[in-house]
């Protein structure tokens, strides 16, 4: 029979230099996130002459139907 070792989720174990170094990552992706979040108000904007009252709506309200809707899609894809 092997012995398997089993491992913990205490993250204490890691080093303050590997978090930070994973964490990392993350930077470009919230770098990019910003920059198109900028563009896109900049363009209803002054593009599409939108006020920021309904430029921040319509961003609302899609953020609330994707927080209902994705949970509600990978419950029905998992069941």
């Amino acid at each position: 029979m092997r012995n398997f070792q089993t491992y913990s989720n205490d993250v204490s174990s890691i080093g303050l230099h590997n978090r930070l170094l994973y964490s990392s990552g993350i930077v470009s992706h919230a770098l990019k996130e910003a920059a198109m979040g900028v563009f896109v108000l900049l363009y209803y904007k002054q593009v599409l002459g939108l006020s920021g009252t309904l430029t921040g709506l319509a961003i609302g309200i899609s953020i609330i139907w994707d927080g209902i809707s994705d949970p509600l899609v990978g419950a029905s894809l998992s069941a």
